[in-house]
């Protein structure tokens, strides 16, 4: 707005007054006596940045006052969708006069540190008399927080659609007498907003020398209701997995019996709740002496692959399934297996909620669950379960829960208390969490767990867990509970030493009575379950690990070293082992290049000792390739050898797209003593979904019935070199090529967001713009329904050559006919602009038409250098029939004469 000329010189005389005369006695010059009564303004009003429109104010020399105050009340509550009580109190400030505050005004104090800025309790203003503008200052009262919490639970997304979503996932390892492929799938299939049917599968196909096992197994076949959103019902067979994740209650009961049940459940759920939600698992560490490939099962399915280098590793486990149970860990050396051992794993999301959570759920027991046991096939009456749980929060940061589980003839009971703290002071500011339960049967089991985590710059870790029948030896008469005993605890300590790395840990297992898994110390590998006869027995082991590291780099080269020292005793044996080993290792990452390909170098070499072995020393080198900005499309060289001239080379090839991701491997091992071992292993995951709009495939979720992002691109041009980013939070990120549709899996229940933005990536001679569906949107989507986002691009070809009669003279004066944009630069030159790739291009001049082809040279940037085009004449009927509409418009616009186009015969180059 501008200010009146007269009035900024007015306001200006104004300041010079002496501010340290009493206000009353201010000599005011004859004419400008309203100056102190009050000038009535137009000004703008905002608040805290943002514009709320022009209102008419009072300005007197120490004052503000909003003549209708009812309104700047309205506006103010209005941008914070306040309630009216709130707008009456508002109004009654607004409508008193309002100190100036006009020494803190930017434009009045040169830009001083705070200008333009007020802190109050209720109300108070900025007069910036240099612009007529006036920013409002609220109390706490009147401003709302940075998010609406009115509500505490999510609402479903607007406009998804039912839908059947699936995802697969496919894992094989090849050994010389072995080998194994697991595949596993999960589909959810949505009724209504609030219900569903859920389904989870795994098939499983051995072979072991010439023996061969298959099976498949259906773990979850289910309809799910949402009662509100608090409580939920569920139906069919189904394990625990929603009973321990904010599906169910978030409840963990980590040695309570919970196996799938054929059955009924009902109780409350954490799905709905406007919470950040977090899972998290127990450590599963490792440690090995040397580089190696670790299988990860559950039971018989395999869970993943892990090669990692020497050293005390955490298997990454953000792909295990949701639970409590034993993890197989089969450690391989030069694709020779060297010991097997079993852990614990329990994933139990992140116990947040105030609210009183529970269950109770009842049914039967599959015959598979009874097996696997130990038991032999059970009447109805011994396979009936009824099963409950519940937690309780007793403060702030630490709950109670319980569980029972009751059969017919045996009863199993589990509390257990969780306490976490943060600690505030000089000494200890970290984290502290701990977890204590304690488990007990009435057929004599019983069972414990303690897990102390604390983390303040530096980490240290216990946990320790045991399970014991009365009788090790027994299989509990076949009845649901427990066979076997065993004990595992595990001590970690890791902590920065100025720029070292200094770490420790402990790890004792015992097992006695349990089907524990035979070991064969040959070439032939570990004797699969389906193969192998009962066998009992009682092992201990105790490892003690000690290591020092320290990583710098020297003009862009990245130097890795640690020292480790360890010692093992094992049942097994027949002494205690000692030992140690060192490794130091070079790598190097190469910087991208202009189409975003990188590399990544190494170089190790490790020396070990210990009592058993003689010393060795072995070396690594590794090459990496990456293809892509995000590292999805890699391939890798491996080579390991020592000094006994073993040598263990792998290849491999990782890629993710829009179609899912997948990986393969293939290794030998060899040496001077034995024959040359070969294995290999893969996977491939992806996912699918059927809806009313037609069918999706895409990238591989969190492997849980869940919900998905359909995108449809559409496009006026036909070919693929228009490209799309695409990022959903969760589900990871494409660029599309072209027309079509892929699918992002999300987890259901869970809060992410998708953006949807032009490519950074640009083909050569081409760009494209997003016209519909650009930009970020939150999301909240519950299983079995799937968002459908329609996105619009348009191709834009730029052109650049020169436009020549017969390859003899320019074509001047001409109008093109099937370009977006034109622009002629003299002598026949010119640039254009297309939506859609062209092979001519159709000018006319006066009443004739000509073809020019368009023979792209080469490209530059986004720029299609065609040189000198042959323009020769032509009729209008051999023009296409969107050209030729264009044509008859063109000549019925022009004031020239209504004749048919000629059919030209002269050569004359006016003509042509």
């Amino acid at each position: 707005m501008k200010v009146n000329i007269h009035v900024a010189l007015i306001a200006s005389f104004i300041t010079l007054i002496p501010s340290i005369a009493p206000r009353a006695a201010t000599q005011v010059p004859p004419g400008f006596e309203s100056l102190v009564t009050g000038q009535t303004l137009w000004v703008n009003l905002s608040v805290y940045g943002q514009s709320l429109g022009l209102f008419e104010a009072s300005v007197s020399l120490d004052s503000v006052r909003f003549l209708k105050p009812h309104q700047v009340a309205r506006a103010v509550m209005q941008h914070y969708q306040k309630d009216p009580q709130q707008e009456k109190r508002l109004d009654h400030l607004i409508s008193e006069p309002l100190a100036r505050n006009g020494n803190k005004a930017c434009s009045s104090n040169g830009g001083a540190a705070g200008c333009d800025y007020l802190e109050t309790d209720s109300l108070a203003l900025i007069y910036d008399e240099n612009n007529a503008k006036v920013a409002l200052f609220l109390g706490p009262e009147f401003v709302p927080l940075a998010a609406d919490n009115s509500s505490p639970y999510y609402q479903q997304t607007a406009e998804t659609e039912a839908a059947f979503i699936h995802q697969q996932n496919i894992n094989f390892v090849t050994n010389r007498d072995d080998q194994t492929l697991s595949l596993q799938g999960a589909g959810a299939l949505g009724f209504t907003e609030n219900s569903y049917a859920g389904i989870d599968w795994d098939y499983l196909a051995q072979k072991y020398r010439q023996q061969s096992h298959q099976e498949v197994r259906f773990n979850n076949v289910f309809l799910r209701r949402d009662l509100g959103k608090r409580y939920y019902v569920q139906a069919g067979r189904m394990d625990s997995r929603d009973i321990f994740s904010n599906a169910g209650g978030n409840i963990t009961l980590s040695q309570l019996p919970l196996s799938t049940i054929e059955g009924a459940r009902v109780g409350s759920t954490l799905a709905w709740m406007n919470r950040a939600q977090a899972a998290r698992g127990t450590p599963v560490t490792v440690f090995i002496t040397r580089p190696s490939r670790i299988d990860a099962y559950r039971g018989q399915q395999l869970l993943g692959t892990f090669y990692l280098n020497a050293g005390t590793q955490n298997l990454d486990t953000s792909a295990f399934p949701n639970g409590s149970y034993s993890v197989t860990l089969r450690i391989y050396e030069d694709n020779q297996l060297s010991r097997t051992q079993q852990v614990p794993f329990s994933r139990t999301g992140n116990a947040t909620s105030q609210n009183i959570e529970w269950f109770v759920q009842g049914g039967s027991i599959p015959d598979r669950e009874m097996q696997g046991n130990g038991a032999t096939s059970q009447s109805g009456a011994d396979r009936r379960v009824m099963q409950a749980g519940i937690k309780v929060p007793v403060m702030q940061d630490a709950a109670l829960t319980g569980g029972v589980a009751v059969t017919n003839r045996n009863r199993f009971i589990e509390s257990a208390l969780d306490w976490s703290h943060g600690f505030d002071n000089p000494l200890l500011d970290g984290i502290l969490t701990t977890r204590f339960s304690y488990l007990k049967g009435s057929e004599g089991s019983r069972g414990n767990i303690q897990q102390v985590a604390y983390n303040d710059g530096f980490s240290l870790s216990f946990y320790r867990s045991a399970l014991y029948a009365q009788d090790c030896y027994s299989n509990n008469g076949g009845q649901y509970g427990f066979s076997g005993c065993y004990q595992s605890s595990s001590l970690m300590f890791s902590v920065p030493v100025k720029s070292w790395y200094l770490n420790a840990g402990y790890s004792a297992s015992k097992n006695e009575g349990r089907n524990v898994l035979p070991v064969q110390w040959d070439d032939n590998g570990i004797v699969p379950q389906w193969a192998r006869r009962n066998i009992y027995s009682k092992t201990q082991t105790t490892t003690w690990q000690a290591g020092l590291g320290r990583g710098f780099s020297v003009n862009g080269l990245n130097i890795n070293t640690s020292a480790n020292l360890f010692t093992r005793t094992s049942s097994s044996g027949n002494q205690r082992d000692n030992g140690g080993f060192l490794s130091v290792s070079l790598s190097r990452v190469s910087t991208p290049t202009i189409d975003s390909r990188s590399s990544y170098s190494s170089l190790g070499m490790t020396y070990q000792t210990d009592r058993n072995n003689k010393d060795q020393v072995g070396y690594n080198v590794a090459q990496n390739w990456y293809f892509d900005a995000q590292n999805q499309q890699e391939i890798g060289v491996n080579l390991n050898d020592n000094q006994e001239n073993t040598l263990n080379a792998s290849v491999y090839g990782k890629t993710a797209g829009e179609y899912g991701s997948g990986s393969l491997a293939f290794s030998s091992a060899s040496s001077g003593s034995s024959a040359q071992r070969f294995s290999s292993s893969g996977s491939y995951n992806s996912s699918l979904a059927v809806a009313r709009s037609g069918l999706y495939w895409g990238k591989w979720g969190n492997g849980l019935p869940g919900a998905a992002v359909g995108v449809h691109v559409a496009s006026s041009d036909e070919s693929r070199d228009t490209r799309v980013d695409v990022s959903v939070d969760g589900a990871g990120s494409a660029s599309l090529h072209g027309t079509g549709r892929t699918l992002f899996s999300v987890p259901a229940y869970t809060q992410s967001a998708i953006s949807i933005n032009d490519s950074i990536e640009s083909t050569d001679g081409m760009r494209s713009e997003i016209t519909q569906g650009a930009g970020r949107r939150t999301l909240f989507i519950a299983p079995g329904r799937m968002l459908v986002s329609k996105v619009n691009i348009v191709s834009r070809y730029t052109w650049l050559g020169r436009l020549m009669i017969n390859q003899q003279h320019p074509l001047e004066g001409a109008t093109p006919l099937n370009v977006a944009s034109w622009s002629g630069l003299g002598q026949g030159g010119f640039s254009a602009e297309t939506d859609h790739r062209i092979k001519n291009l159709y000018m006319v001049r006066g009443m004739q038409m000509y073809r020019c082809e368009m023979k792209v040279k080469s490209t530059h940037d986004v720029v299609r250098y065609v040189g000198d085009s042959d323009c020769k004449p032509i009729e209008l009927a051999s023009v296409p029939q969107d050209v030729q509409q264009r044509a008859k418009m063109l000549v019925v616009t022009r004031q020239a004469d209504e004749v048919p186009l000629a059919r030209t015969t002269s050569s004359s180059p006016e003509q042509q």
